[in-house]
This record gives C-alpha cells, sequence and structure tokens, in this order.
C-alpha cells in the first residue's frame, strides 16, 4: 500500500496507540512535579506566609514589636507597655495624679 492509510507509526492501534504514549509521559511528569515539591519541602528556608516562625503561619506579635520599636515607631515605654500585654502581664498601672501633686 503506497498511498493509503496503514494505520502509521502505531500499526493501527488508533486511540489505544495514543493512550499508550501519553500514560508513561504523564506518569514521568507526576513523578518529577512530586520529586520538585519534595525537595522543595526538604530545604530550609523562609516561604511567602510564614515569616520565620517555627509553627509556620503568622509572625509573632513580639518580633514585629522589637522591630517597631528599632525603626523608632515607638519609644520604650510604649514598647515595655506592650510588651507586658502581649505576655498576659498586668499592665504597670501609671498614677499620673500622685506625680503631679508633689
Amino acid at each position: 500500500m503506497m498511498g493509503g492509510f496503514d494505520g502509521g507509526m502505531m500499526g493501527g492501534w488508533g486511540i489505544l496507540g495514543w493512550l499508550w504514549m501519553l500514560i508513561p509521559l504523564i506518569l514521568w511528569g507526576g513523578l518529577l512535579a512530586f520529586i520538585a515539591w519534595a525537595v522543595v519541602r526538604a530545604l530550609p528556608g523562609q516561604r511567602a506566609g510564614e515569616g520565620g516562625s517555627p509553627g509556620g503561619g503568622l509572625r509573632p506579635a513580639e518580633e514585629i514589636l522589637r522591630e517597631r520599636f528599632a525603626r523608632g515607631e515607638i519609644d520604650a515605654r510604649e514598647y515595655e507597655e506592650r510588651l507586658r500585654v502581649l505576655r498576659g502581664e498586668t499592665p504597670a498601672e501609671e498614677d499620673h495624679t500622685s506625680s503631679e501633686r508633689r
């Protein structure tokens, strides 16, 4: 058969031949994607949203407070007050009236 259709490279398998070619390709692609995912998860480092906290998720409030103090956004008194509140301690009650009377 010189000019007729003889099934081409698949030897007349039709759609089943294409499936037999695609299945291993999909499996190998999935295996490579899994390996890439495993390597990314295994390597230590900062990922988006983790911010360096051990459990992932949001950054600890104390770290943010420390950074604000370092940048000069808050003074030492405000830093200490907010730190006590974050740690669950009772804030120091300042009696402004007694100091004004002296």
